[in-house]
């Protein structure tokens, strides 16, 4: 994952990557939550990169308004953008609003070239 994430961020191929992290099964607590990915997700790749990480309170109510800001944040930065979750928050069941689509939206994609 480390080196496709490099490659991603020096040929600036935006993505969103969803990382719901929990303890491993051989620690004997597969239920028990932890935010043990944090230092790999900050520091994945060869070299000099940043990448965008994002801790959302609540991932799978506003799914769709989440991503409708992270993938255009993504285009515009041209760069790989980590949503971080854990165990409680990223697999449990939650009541979903029904997705309403504004026709009117348009994302802000940044500057880019003609042609």
């Amino acid at each position: 994952m480390s080196e496709f994430l490099g490659l991603a961020y020096f040929t600036e191929i935006p993505l969103v990557l969803f990382d719901i992290q929990r303890v491993g099964p051989s620690t004997g607590m597969p239920t028990r939550t932890q935010q043990s990915d944090i230092l790999a997700a900050a520091y994945a790749s060869h070299g000099d990169t940043r990448h965008v990480l994002l801790f959302p309170l609540l991932i799978l109510p506003n799914v769709s308004t989440l991503l409708s800001r992270l993938l255009p944040l993504a285009d515009r930065l041209q760069t790989p953008v980590i949503v971080l979750s854990d165990l409680d928050i990223g697999m449990n069941d939650w009541p979903c609003p029904q997705l309403r689509w504004d026709d009117a939206y348009r994302p802000d994609y940044g500057k880019g070239l003609p042609g």
